[in-house]
């Protein structure tokens, strides 16, 4: 028969995993207010003023006898440094609450404190009386930990955005490329351009470090301030050809434009 203490443990138990969970955000919200480390401070101090009145109660008024000198040197060196894993939890429960949410956070510590507890039952390490394992306990920690990798994958984040496109920044004087971006890197389709001097596509898009480059030579149309092909343009793009000027001329300007587009193009 299930004793009333037993009982009562596994409701207080109950409560202290569901205040477990209720403490990681009050401590990470008073960590974005006023600092992590103050807030583990604050945390501690608050816990070390309720555990005093809980000392004073368990001594004076319920009788108990305090602590010995000679009990006190007896303890192995180990049961002293409980405070310190205490500290570590609330410092990772002001620091990674925010960013993994209540859910997977407390996910994760029921898991691997349970996977603790058993290895700790089944070796009878740090004062717990030993258990035999059971395959049943194993078959527990397996099922537990299914149940922390849906309660992490699925934590309500959105993942659509992942592969979604992204509009690419235009490059200035050249026409938009005509791609799609995807995903987190930059897969460009890039448009060709088309020369004006040899009205092929000669000058092939590359993409550099995530960002699409024209292989284009540019410069600045000193009249009107705008971005020209750097070729001497004339009535068809093929040189200073006038109307009474001589062949030679025309064949001076294509020469030109040649060399500066096959300079661009290295």
């Amino acid at each position: 028969m299930v004793s009333a203490t037993y009982v009562v443990g596994c409701v207080c138990a109950g409560l202290a995993g569901a205040m477990l969970a209720t403490q990681s955000g009050i401590n990470s919200t008073l960590g974005a207010a006023v600092g992590k480390s103050f807030a583990s401070v604050v945390s501690f101090a608050v816990g070390l003023g309720a555990l005093l009145v809980f000392f004073a109660v368990d001594t004076a008024a319920l009788g108990h006898k305090g602590p010995t000198l000679a009990a006190a040197a007896a303890v192995p060196w180990w049961a002293w440094v409980g405070g310190f894993l205490g500290a570590w939890y609330v410092a990772v429960v002001i620091i990674f609450a925010p960013v993994l949410g209540a859910a997977t956070l407390m996910a994760l510590f029921v898991c691997c404190q349970l996977a603790t507890a058993v290895l700790l039952d089944s070796m009878g390490w740090v004062g717990f009386k030993q258990r035999p394992l059971h395959w049943a306990r194993l078959v527990g920690l397996g099922l537990m930990l299914g149940g922390v990798v849906l309660v992490t994958y699925f934590d309500g984040g959105s993942t659509a955005s992942k592969g979604a496109a992204v509009a690419q920044p235009p490059v200035p004087g050249l026409p938009p490329p005509s791609g799609p971006v995807v995903g987190g890197g930059r897969a460009l389709a890039a448009a060709a351009v088309t020369s004006p001097l040899f009205e092929t596509s000669d000058s092939p898009a590359f993409t550099a470090g995530g960002v699409a480059v024209a292989l284009a030579a540019y410069s600045k149309d000193p009249a009107s301030g705008v971005a020209t092909p750097d070729i001497e343009a004339g009535a068809t793009g093929k040189g200073r050809s006038g109307a009474g000027s001589g062949s030679s001329s025309g064949s001076t300007g294509d020469c030109k434009g040649a060399e500066l587009s096959s300079d661009a193009n290295v």
